[in-house]
């Protein structure tokens, strides 16, 4: 279950601001070391292998997407490189020292779902609800 908490809108310089937003709250951090234990109790293969493989996963996706290749993992998303650049006056001055920074770009892998619509499958039957013990800041009062 994913929970969330209500947060104020403090940008003044916002058309919603004092209005409420919903934040989607981190919960447990999970590493590779138990994601293999949790694979190895779902099938026979053992964590240390689980681990050397997804080890081995990435290597070969960073060797692939700093090729400029995109990656695709079936059910999960594909992965490539993006870049952020400065802009130039002509084609012809664009350089790649207007390249000031690089970034993985995700997109989660998308089906059509039975009533046609687009679904993710890692969050189909996503559910989600309010944190209970927070400060809900209505109950805050505003001097």
């Amino acid at each position: 279950m994913l929970r969330f908490k209500v947060f104020r809108n403090n940008n003044s310089k916002s058309s919603t601001f004092g209005k409420y937003y919903g934040r989607a709250i981190v919960g447990e951090t999970v590493d590779i070391d138990k994601l293999a234990v949790e694979i190895s109790a779902r099938c026979t293969v053992t964590d240390s292998d689980i681990v050397a493989v997804i080890r081995a996963l990435v290597t070969s996706m960073t060797d692939h997407i700093s090729a400029g290749d995109k990656v695709v993992l079936d059910k999960l998303g594909s992965f490539r490189a993006g870049i952020s650049t400065r802009p130039a006056d002509k084609p012809e001055e664009f350089t790649a020292a207007n390249v000031v920074g690089t970034h993985i770009i995700y997109h989660p892998a998308v089906s059509v779902g039975a009533n046609h619509k687009r679904v993710t499958p890692m969050i189909e039957n996503l559910k989600v609800a309010k944190m209970v013990a927070y400060n809900d800041p209505a109950e805050k009062s505003e001097a």
